[in-house]
């Protein structure tokens, strides 16, 4: 996949997840990982309603897997609503993007850098839902964890900024 061959990839990933999903007892987490990888291919190749419903199994096996995988799902819920943003079903995308805001605050904490993205994307979806004063607030919330996170210049600061001045 990163090297852009989609069809070898695709070919490996259903022949993975062909295996997991034979395994007694199923290994939720690896087919949650899988299902998540698959749907990342299919956003990659324009595909998004598979990608939507990989996610959505994705989610599904993490949870399955018990609450020793509540962080894994996190992810994919994340992926689930860009996907759904994507397609232009706001009101599906805005409970994802939340859930995964909140399952990141209380597992990872309030200054990581994976909410700080989180809280950013969904600033986006805001702008896309015409709510200007809503995506700002996110995008400065965003901007204020990157810079207790990172030091210095730092890319995603950088991203932030620019969100905030379009």
């Amino acid at each position: 996949q990163a090297a852009g061959d989609y069809e070898a990839a695709a070919g490996y990933f259903d022949r993975a997840l062909a295996i997991a999903r034979k395994q007694t007892p199923p290994d939720h987490g690896v087919i949650g990982t899988l299902a998540n990888n698959i749907g990342l291919l299919a956003l990659d190749t324009g595909k998004t309603q598979s990608a939507v419903e990989y996610f959505r199994e994705s989610i599904a096996e993490h949870k399955a897997g018990g609450p020793e995988h509540d962080i894994d799902q996190i992810t994919p819920l994340a992926n689930l609503a860009l996907a759904l943003k994507q397609l232009g079903r706001f009101a599906e995308a805005e409970p994802a993007y939340l859930e995964a805001i909140e399952k990141t605050r209380a597992t990872l904490g309030p200054e990581n850098p994976q909410l700080a993205l989180y809280i950013s994307n969904y600033a986006v979806l805001l702008f896309e839902k015409h709510d200007a004063s809503a995506g700002l607030a996110r995008y400065r919330e965003a901007l204020a964890i990157q810079r207790k996170a990172f030091s210095g210049a730092h890319p995603d600061i950088a991203v932030t900024l620019d969100n905030l001045g379009s």
